[in-house]
């Protein structure tokens, strides 16, 4: 699985059951990160962002084009029907990009209810590319209806 820089997705970590499972993220954090299952870690390398503990740049890139995953979970610092999946951060745009792009399986936007409606500076994915999102139940109502209306699958979690 994919896991980008996001606080959020990285908290899918504990979640994991599966022993056969291997992580593949350019967030240097999971190593702080609790892992019960013992799933593998891969660190993608990179420039090394000490402010948020990312790994970013041509050598991230590089790896990140070199691999496949079944499933991805990526976070974002903003998130709306019209404008998609934002962040802040223009180094990070590429990687979240094809965390998304390069799944087999199923890829996931994670994002609380703080995150429906902001816009930030840099489009990660757009919306007609956006088919499952993770949120909680306080998640706003009608954008999380403009979502399903849209053909994405929003899952609301306590």
């Amino acid at each position: 699985i994919f896991i980008n820089t996001s606080s959020t997705a990285l908290a899918v970590v504990k979640y994991i059951e599966r022993k056969d499972v291997t992580i593949i993220t350019n967030n240097g954090n999971i190593i702080n990160e609790p892992n019960p299952s013992g799933a593998t870690v891969v660190l993608l390398g990179g420039e090394l962002r000490y402010k948020k503990g990312t790994m970013v740049g041509d050598f991230a890139l590089n790896n990140l084009n070199h691999v496949t995953a079944k499933k991805s979970f990526v976070g974002c610092g903003g998130l709306s029907p019209d404008t998609g999946m934002t962040t802040e951060l223009l180094n990070e745009v590429n990687i979240n990009q094809l965390m998304i792009e390069r799944v087999s399986g199923t890829s996931y936007i994670l994002a609380d209810c703080s995150k429906f409606g902001n816009r930030c500076s840099y489009v990660s994915c757009p919306p007609g590319r956006i088919a499952n999102i993770i949120t909680d139940i306080d998640a706003p109502a009608q954008l999380v209806r403009e979502f399903r209306e849209k053909g994405t699958w929003v899952f609301q979690v306590d």
